[in-house]
């Protein structure tokens, strides 16, 4: 579970190969590209979303879960993947937490014997398997299963984000634009990037003053709950989302929200 929150370079390495793949063949299928929407518009499309779904599945079980599902003899494939969260999942609800992992996923000893004194033996159990909760399960995932590294990217003009962490900038004359996300066609990731990007640019542009130009947050809901889920799967997610946004908000005098669908509802 842990190792879901580690790797997130393999995963966006995984989606920018995917993307690239999908550029490639809509070079190669000039005609039919004219109507296939690029990975630069606002909405990606079902097939962009299907194509990433199978990105992180191979990330998964290539690279992230690979020595868990040799060690159980689970096929290397989705429903490898799959099996093992259900697996996982009906663990956290039983009662009874103490089956032991193999071995090669704890680096726990097999069962042995300890001699005493008497000439008896004892048997030595395996390290129980830790209690996990639903929340860290759910979160485990939640977290990887989405197109971007994080819930929030903050994205600032080139000139702003080449200047070092302590220069002072004032913030007053700024403006921030706060981009909510929405379902998609199944997997949540930074939208309105068509319209946006190239707007924001020009403003930047148009500013030599760094302390007037316009700077972007992308928000989105990986557990697609309409943003009432928290990392913590405690359901306050009114309150995390608004205690981030006003935590990246600080100090500017003028935001602006925009949201669509899902993102609409923030």
């Amino acid at each position: 579970i842990e190792s879901l929150s580690q790797p997130i370079q393999w995963k966006m390495q995984a989606l920018q190969t995917a993307s690239n793949a999908r550029k490639l063949h809509r070079l190669r299928q000039s005609q039919s590209s004219l109507n296939e929407p690029s990975d630069d518009t606002d909405f990606t499309s079902m097939e962009t979303d299907m194509s990433d779904v199978v990105a992180l599945y191979k990330v998964l079980h290539d690279q992230i879960l690979v020595h868990v599902l040799e060690t159980l003899d689970f096929p290397k494939t989705m429903d490898g993947v799959t099996i093992l969260m259900a697996l996982c999942k009906a663990h956290v609800s039983s009662s009874h937490q103490t089956a032991p992992i193999p071995p090669t996923i704890t680096g726990a000893t097999t069962p042995a014997t300890k001699g005493h004194s008497n000439g008896s033996h004892q048997t030595l159990s395996p390290d129980p398997l830790p209690k996990v909760t639903h929340a860290q399960l759910e979160e485990s995932l939640t977290n990887f299963w989405h197109g971007a590294s994080d819930r929030f990217t903050f994205l600032q003009p080139p000139q702003v984000a080449a200047l070092p962490a302590s220069t002072p900038l004032e913030k007053s004359q700024r403006c921030l634009v706060v981009i909510f996300s929405s379902y998609g066609s199944g997997l949540p990731r930074p939208e309105w990037f068509g319209s946006i990007h190239p707007i924001v640019t020009q403003l930047n542009t148009n500013h030599a003053d760094l302390d007037s130009c316009v700077d972007v947050l992308q928000v989105l809901d990986p557990g697609v709950s309409w943003y009432t889920q928290d990392p913590g799967c405690q359901w306050r997610g009114y309150e995390y989302y608004s205690e981030e946004i006003r935590r990246f908000g600080d100090g500017y005098e003028r935001i602006m929200f925009l949201g669509d669908s899902m993102g609409g509802a923030a």
